[in-house]
């Protein structure tokens, strides 16, 4: 590692590379915007603080913890699946210890 230096503080993927933003991020605009909640009833349900949801909304965040971002998406009652390559979901759910598969 001594020939390659990382940025500090940023991770860089080769499976997973974003320039401005996380995607998740938008795909949580999306939900939170077709709940039709506001980010206190976000929050309410069990979401992320509504400054760190205004954050992820207006742009000024780069990315987002997962375990935040699945709190929100499934506060605005929506879920988040893992969707594999053979087509088989597994849905992400903190009440299962073991993934559930639908």
């Amino acid at each position: 590692m001594a020939d390659k230096k990382m940025p500090r503080g940023a991770f860089v993927y080769k499976s997973y590379n974003f320039l401005k933003q996380d995607p998740a991020l938008d795909v949580f605009k999306t939900v939170a915007e077709d709940s039709g909640m506001t980010l206190r009833q976000i929050y309410e349900a069990g979401g992320a603080t509504p400054g760190t949801l205004n954050r992820w909304i207006r742009g000024n965040a780069r990315s987002c913890r997962f375990d935040t971002w699945a709190a929100s998406v499934r506060a605005c009652k929506s879920d988040v699946v893992v969707k594999l390559k053979s087509g088989e979901e597994i849905e992400v759910s903190p009440k299962n210890s073991k993934n559930s598969k639908r």
